[in-house]
């Protein structure tokens, strides 16, 4: 894997318009790497009450201290939507053989 880093910008009609930011940096090849994503998005529609705002971060560590070790990346993820209270969640999937 490799370091990378994207910004991106749209806007559009209906006052559409939205961000995102993609950052991956490997702190350690092949045995520790980061990554955030990040999306801010609004929209109007044509129709009452058709409307989006969302804003979200999510994150991802991959940690793998020995060759033989087989990794899931840690995930942790804030969600806010139109208004909404942030939400925060993470996931960790233990390998079996």
């Amino acid at each position: 894997h490799r370091d990378a880093r994207l910004v991106r910008g749209v806007l559009g009609s209906w006052s559409f318009q939205r961000e995102e930011i993609d950052f991956n940096q490997v702190i350690r090849r092949d045995a520790l790497a980061v990554r955030i994503f990040g999306l801010n998005a609004s929209r109007e529609g044509w129709r009452h009450w058709d409307f989006e705002d969302s804003r979200r971060l999510n994150g991802a560590v991959t940690i793998r201290p020995w060759k033989s070790t087989l990794t899931e990346p840690v995930r942790v993820s804030i969600v806010t939507r139109s208004g909404a209270m942030p939400q925060v969640g993470h996931s960790y999937r233990e390998n079996t053989c």
